[in-house]
């Protein structure tokens, strides 16, 4: 039998596949919903495997700084990550060091406390040189270095995906979707480890929330592969309603 051009089953096999994070360059990718690389012992999580083939993986040595898997965090109804509190040391870090001018981190979280410290970023093992760069959860800012910030909006309980830029002359924000921030600041080329739940360089403060997917990318991100991101964590993350009305991925995914 013959197909013609328009016969379903022909156009059936010139659909294109879900876009995923494996279609652009990662330098990380870490997601909880694939339970496979997530090595965890009574709930607590030593390692989160990285799946863009750079062997990234961010891991606690130390079981009391653990945080906690659960196949019902997210939602009450997908996989997540839970870091237990602002004043408890829960992390998990990659030890290979990073120096980079440019870079672009993504990550979707979930925080009820405006105490909530750096969901995703890298952190420094230096207290000075502004060598930092993170997402702070508590009021939506980017943290530089120990303690500057740029930009932030008040706070509210909530869901979010974040997609941050940093050169060293600009630092942009996304908030589900939205621009949130941005700034021009004159910074140093990062140095740092790629961090999940953890805070500045004296490891004080922490995330305190769930935490399932992150994503770093070795560079500047462009507007499309922004907003491809976007809308594939959306929709796999039940967010597409917080992602504005002109997004172009408000309604499907890429």
């Amino acid at each position: 039998m013959t197909l013609g051009l328009f016969d379903p089953a022909f156009l059936g096999g010139l659909v294109a596949a879900p876009w995923t994070p494996a279609d652009i360059a990662t330098a990380l990718w870490l997601d909880a919903a694939d339970a496979g690389t997530i090595t965890e012992s009574g709930g607590a999580v030593s390692e989160w495997r990285d799946k863009s083939g750079n062997s990234r993986d961010v891991q606690q040595a130390t079981a009391a700084y653990r945080p906690t898997y659960s196949a019902t965090a997210w939602q009450s109804s997908l996989p997540g990550i839970t870091f237990s509190s602002y004043t408890t040391t829960t992390y998990l870090e990659n030890a290979s060091l990073r120096n980079l001018p440019n870079s672009t981190i993504i990550s979707v979280y979930s925080t009820s406390t405006s105490n909530s410290e750096r969901p995703f970023g890298l952190r420094s093992t230096s207290t000075t040189g502004k060598q930092t760069f993170a997402q702070r959860a508590g009021d939506n800012s980017l943290r530089y270095d120990g303690a500057a910030s740029l930009g932030s909006i008040a706070y509210a309980n909530g869901s979010y995906i974040r997609v941050s830029t940093r050169s060293t002359s600009a630092q942009t924000d996304f908030l589900n979707g939205t621009q949130n921030i941005n700034d021009t600041q004159a910074l140093p080329n990062i140095q740092g480890y790629y961090n999940v739940g953890g805070a500045i360089s004296t490891l004080a403060t922490f995330f305190q929330g769930v935490i399932v997917e992150c994503i770093a990318l070795e560079g500047i991100v462009s507007t499309t592969d922004r907003q491809k991101l976007e809308g594939y964590l959306a929709h796999k993350w039940g967010l597409a309603a917080s992602l504005p009305a002109a997004h172009p991925y408000k309604n499907s995914a890429p």
